[in-house]
């Protein structure tokens, strides 16, 4: 499906995801919600200097993004770029 020339992909969070969003508040809750909207569903492969980064270790083998929201709170997403799918598995502040 495209909208504006540009292709949109369908976003689909996991139920850790679903509930790190729930648990975020004010300017963080609403930053994840439009990142969701525009962000994830029309350009989740684009580089973001200083935003979006690929993980390393284990999470790279698995194609792992981070998304750096404000304050060391993240979004952990990969692409099906074939299926024109972003699934987020994770939302929150920094892993431990």
């Amino acid at each position: 499906m495209e909208a504006d020339g540009l292709t949109r992909y369908s976003v689909e969070l996991n139920k850790k995801a679903r509930k790190g969003l729930s648990d975020l508040v004010g300017n963080r809750r609403r930053e994840a919600e439009r990142l969701l909207a525009e962000f994830f569903a029309f350009t989740p492969l684009a580089k973001v200097p200083g935003k979006v980064k690929k993980l390393s270790g284990v999470y790279a083998r698995l194609n792992y993004l981070q998304y750096s929201l404000p304050d060391g709170y993240r979004i952990w997403y990969w692409v099906d770029e074939p299926r024109k799918r972003v699934f987020i598995v994770y939302m929150g502040p920094h892993p431990k």
